[in-house]
């Protein structure tokens, strides 16, 4: 199962406006990948990474599960904390709008001194069909 993070970031214009359309900088797995040669550190910035950490069916009676709940984790990165803070709230926004998702821990900030970027981050429950 594979929760609908990019596409409903794709589908904000106030998340696109901050990272992008060609591509959408909306990175899965919880990891940015590496720019392309020649290209600086900070190529894919600002971005999303998002990473489902648990994936459980929604128990029945008498017929299989029609609806898993994926616990999601979305972090906001940039080298501004502003940007970051603007980012993960056009985030949130879209991903609570784009249907039964609900945010249910958020807005940690962090600074990462090994890459040197902002991150904010929450994490999400979806329910989504089997």
């Amino acid at each position: 199962m594979n929760p609908p993070v990019l596409a409903l970031a794709s589908a904000s214009a106030a998340v696109t406006d901050i990272i992008g359309t060609a591509p959408v900088r909306c990175f899965a797995f919880g990891v940015v990948p590496a720019p392309p040669v020649g290209e600086p550190a900070d190529y894919h910035l600002p971005c999303l990474t998002y990473k489902t950490l648990t994936s459980r069916p929604e128990q029945t009676l008498g017929a299989p599960p029609a609806v898993e709940r994926l616990r999601v984790r979305v972090e906001a990165w940039a080298a501004d904390p502003d940007v970051a803070m603007a980012l993960f709230d056009a985030a949130r926004a879209a991903l609570e709008d784009g249907g039964a998702n609900t945010l249910v821990w958020g807005n940690k900030q962090k600074y990462d001194a090994a890459t040197q970027r902002y991150r904010v981050r929450g994490k999400f429950d979806f329910w989504v069909n089997r």
